[in-house]
């Protein structure tokens, strides 16, 4: 998730008539923000009309996130002409992966990750592992099916599975952590 700001405020109606997007949608009843689709690269835009802007879409590297906002800016320019982006934060980047092969016992992986760990089933049916140095956040459920969130490029999320994985086979634990 990319959130950036524009220094004027959008009147939405002008956006979605000017957009020439067909798959643009704003219906202010339902949802006060104007979603717009893009196709190449596949990416979501949510703009508001302060000037919020959140992009949502899966990448495979940062290259990519910065082309999708320029297709953006080049889109709001043609409308707004002194429209400019300021103060493009990337907040939060949300990875999934690939599925665990068996489920997994809540208490061995306790066992592992000591305080880092947190699952309450009660609350949330996913166990998560929480990274002592960041705000990334791994959940695990179950099933075996894993993502994580928090991370705020895609090099420190390729960089934090892999801590995970090796922490997780240097204990050894992985046969015992499976439920048979």
């Amino acid at each position: 998730m990319d959130i950036h700001n524009y220094t004027i405020t959008f009147k939405l109606n002008t956006i979605i008539t000017n957009a020439y997007n067909k798959i643009s949608k704003y219906n202010p009843f339902v949802f006060s923000g104007l979603v717009m689709k893009f196709n190449a690269p596949k990416v979501t835009f949510i703009i508001h009309k302060t000037g919020n802007v959140i992009m949502l879409g899966k990448f495979k590297n940062d290259r990519r996130v910065k082309y999708a906002v320029k297709k953006l800016e080049n889109k709001i320019r043609k409308i707004y002409k002194d429209a400019e982006a300021t103060d493009i934060v990337l907040k939060n980047v949300v990875v999934g992966g690939k599925k665990i092969s068996h489920k997994l016992k809540p208490e061995c992986l306790k066992d592992i990750f000591g305080k880092y760990f947190f699952y309450e089933p009660e609350l949330f049916p996913g166990m998560r592992i929480f990274d002592e140095h960041s705000n990334a956040c791994l959940t695990i459920f179950q099933n075996g099916k894993w993502y994580i969130t928090g991370v705020t490029t895609i090099k420190y999320a390729e960089y934090f599975i892999a801590r995970f994985e090796t922490m997780f086979s240097s204990q050894n634990k992985i046969d015992e952590c499976a439920l048979n």
